[in-house]
């Protein structure tokens, strides 16, 4: 069959449909979601290349579709596969998506390798339903990714797979919160701006949303447990934050830590205010890089770095605080204090370029 359609629309839900929300919630064993294609047979779908300008459920839109469907002894593969939807896409040409439907007459499986991008992510967060709390000029995630069930039984609950993604040139929305719960939170990184603005950093840093240049992410997934490859790296104008550990999506919770490193300049502030959230900083430290900075000012391109302890709900995540480090009279950048083994070196946290943030 070759299916090309204008438009496609179809009579919207009669009640709020589960199928278009990512379930991270906890299940209690009485709520359990049923699978609502459980019964379906995707090996009995026809061989049929399908396009269509636009499809539409009640008022939400769905975008612009095309695929190649076959069916194959396992199930069904949907390949050539492209979807534009609500400021995402999914595929492009010459790096279309491919989509395979595993069932063997009892359970179903679904797998997915595609290349997402996106230029603004506030309007892609807004499309689906949650605060636009990440800005962005471009955004490319290359997902391989899969669950237990069909198409239509989509949880991050049990997502395993990887995914890696590069944002660039943005800023954290001041005061976005999540209008829901989902993957799609996960992307606006534990509402990093209310992260930052618990450190009490100054009002020059974070007053209309902690900008930067480029996130980096790599990490993989197991069953809805998120580990992170190597470290998230958030690239500022003159900041780096860099997070280890892992981060569980159905019970929405971080175990890992956080390096933060800063020109001395405009960490003065920083400084004291870490001393109220946490009593733990090295005053040692802290005094020597101050003075160091008065006396010596421009002429010495230093840098300081502190490492947080992240673990706990997303939800108002408070920071603590380990230490600060970060010798600004050791050209070689070497701790001032022993740094707790992590899976990152802090070495390479400890001394960036501020002159060129994203070569690090």
């Amino acid at each position: 069959m070759d299916v090309r359609l204008t438009h496609l629309h179809f009579p919207a839900p009669p009640e709020p449909d589960v199928v278009d929300q990512v379930v991270v919630e906890p299940v209690e064993p009485e709520e359990e979601r049923i699978d609502p294609l459980l019964d379906f047979d995707p090996r009995n779908l026809p061989h049929m290349r399908f396009s269509a300008e636009q499809i539409l459920r009640g008022e939400a839109d769905y975008g612009r579709w095309q695929f190649l469907l076959e069916p194959i002894p396992s199930g069904a593969q949907f390949s050539d596969l492209i979807v534009e939807a609500r400021g995402l896409r999914a595929g492009r040409e010459g790096e279309e998506a491919r989509f395979v439907w595993n069932y063997d007459g009892k359970t179903h499986h679904s797998y997915l390798n595609a290349v997402l991008d996106a230029s603004n992510l506030a309007t892609v967060l807004s499309g689906f339903g949650y605060a636009p709390s990440l800005e962005s000029t471009t955004a490319v995630f290359n997902a391989t990714l899969d669950w237990p069930g069909s198409p239509a039984f989509f949880s991050s609950t049990g997502l395993s797979g990887a995914l890696d993604m590069n944002i660039t040139e943005g800023r954290f929305q001041q005061g976005a919160t999540g209008a829901g719960s989902g993957a799609l939170k996960l992307i606006s990184i534990i509402n990093f701006d209310a992260l930052v603005r618990r450190l009490r950093f100054s009002d020059d840093l974070v007053r209309s949303g902690l900008s930067f240049e480029q996130i980096r992410w790599a990490m993989t997934l197991n069953n809805g447990i998120v580990t992170i490859v190597d470290r998230l790296q958030i690239i500022g104008p003159a900041s780096l934050f860099q997070i280890t550990g892992q981060l569980d999506l159905p019970q929405q919770t971080i175990d890992g830590s956080m390096y933060i490193t800063l020109p001395i300049s405009d960490n003065i502030p920083w400084l004291s205010g870490i001393a109220v959230l946490n009593n733990l900083i090295n005053w040692q430290v802290a005094v020597g890089v101050f003075l160091f900075d008065q006396i010596f000012g421009d002429q010495v391109d230093s840098l300081t770095s502190a490492q947080y302890t992240l673990q706990g709900p997303w939800e108002g995540l408070e920071p603590r605080l380990n230490q600060v480090f970060g010798n600004p009279s050791d050209p070689a950048g070497t701790p001032s204090v022993p740094v707790p083994l992590a899976p990152t070196d802090p070495s390479s946290v400890i001394a960036p370029s501020t002159a060129s943030p994203v070569t690090q």
